[in-house]
């Protein structure tokens, strides 16, 4: 099965997909964030530092921005009752992010989905 495919039949297919190639997109842009390297001048220390605390601020800035979207998606997987589950050992990758999308329903739900592999 491929991850594209894993809430067809379910209720807020769409939502549900959305929600999980939300977490991917956050995941990949959180693995690609890198602080930026300044570059000590020795001549001139104190411009040095404005500039390396600036990167720090612009590279903590964006984990925030990226923690508070995932506590956005997360919050609407609560308000639903719904988990994030981890299929991977069970579905193929099917879009770009080179990274399983997450099965986001309740447990049972869950239970259901395992079980059709088994089949």
């Amino acid at each position: 099965m491929k991850d594209t495919e894993i809430h067809n039949g379910l209720s807020l297919k769409e939502i549900r997909d959305f929600l999980a190639i939300s977490l991917m997109k956050i995941f990949k842009q959180e693995v690609a964030l890198k602080k930026e390297t300044i570059t000590y001048d020795a001549k001139h220390p104190w411009i040095w530092n404005v500039k390396e605390i600036e990167a720090q601020v612009k590279f903590d800035q964006a984990r925030l921005s990226f923690a508070r979207e995932k506590q956005a998606i997360l919050l609407i997987i609560e308000m639903n009752e719904w988990r994030e589950h981890d299929v991977s050992d069970f579905i193929s990758i099917n879009t770009e992010y080179n990274h399983w999308m997450s099965f986001i329903g309740t447990g049972e739900e869950y239970i259901t989905l395992r079980k059709s592999f088994e089949d």
